[in-house]
């Protein structure tokens, strides 16, 4: 005897919607909303830290090296040529203007090298060359990836020529004013990488979090991390977020929730 006509299609697509959702693959009421939140803050709050403090660290550790030897002359142009060389494509456009060792800075659509992402707006950049070398970047109204940024900015040299930044960076989300904070952040920049170590603190009306970040890394020209972890706490549970060589290209992280098995969840925008 033949099943009913309708019996079979119900059994069709029963059949194709759960070869359709993907092993692994979170369902929308699987991922903690506060999985989604914190992602993009941290994303937010960390572009400035990756796009622009970075670089700069870079250059910090070489003016502490040569401080001994160097004059306030060499160094702000030592400065003024890592900006066009590491911290953005070109040097045709932005605009500096020093007043002793304070420079007053002016992105006109600029593409940061570190991250791909567009950077308009003003700066002002305090440097500082002895007894230890610090910078100090200030920002108001600042665009990075067309959102508008607020705060600061600092990299000190700490022992072993290794810059330690920290950074207070205020923006707008869909959520209300939210704003991400860093205290001795651990960051390595090269011409292959921008790694992140360290902790931050996400806070707005919705949340109050900090975020591990361990080997956070990001390749050059790509505005989100292509592996490293993101890790907070949330009723007991460890939530782990790892970054995926496909991030970038897609938004999605992989995201594990206590010892419960991973799922693949697109929290973030793609590039």
């Amino acid at each position: 005897m033949r099943p009913p006509y309708l019996l079979i299609m119900a059994l069709v697509v029963i059949s194709a919607s759960w070869l359709g959702q993907g092993c692994g693959e979170a369902e929308e009421d699987a991922v903690p909303a506060s999985a989604r939140s914190l992602a993009n803050s941290a994303e937010v709050g960390l572009a400035a830290v990756v796009g622009l403090g970075a670089p700069l660290s870079g250059e910090a550790v070489k003016i502490f090296k040569e401080q001994s030897t160097l004059g306030d002359a060499a160094a702000k142009k030592q400065l003024a040529s890592a900006l066009g060389a590491d911290v953005v494509k070109s040097s045709a456009c932005f605009t500096i203007n020093w007043s002793g060792l304070t420079a007053n800075i002016n992105f006109k659509s600029c593409t940061l090298r570190a991250t791909g992402e567009v950077i308009d707006g003003g700066c002002i950049l305090a440097l500082k060359i002895k007894p230890k070398t610090q910078l100090a970047a200030t920002f108001n109204h600042l665009k990075i990836g067309g959102r508008e940024l607020n705060g600061s900015i600092k990299v000190d040299i700490g022992g072993g020529f290794k810059p330690v930044l920290t950074s207070n960076v205020a923006f707008t989300t869909d959520g209300g004013a939210a704003a991400v904070t860093t205290q001795a952040l651990s960051v390595s920049f090269s011409s292959t990488s921008t790694v992140v170590n360290g902790q931050l603190n996400a806070e707005s009306a919705q949340y109050d979090s900090v975020l591990t970040a361990k080997e956070l890394t990001w390749k050059p020209g790509q505005c989100l991390p292509s592996s490293g972890t993101l890790t907070y706490q949330e009723g007991g549970e460890s939530i782990v977020l790892t970054f995926l060589s496909s991030t970038p290209a897609t938004g999605e992280v992989s995201l594990q929730v206590g010892a419960l098995p991973p799922v693949t969840a697109a929290l973030l925008t793609p590039c």
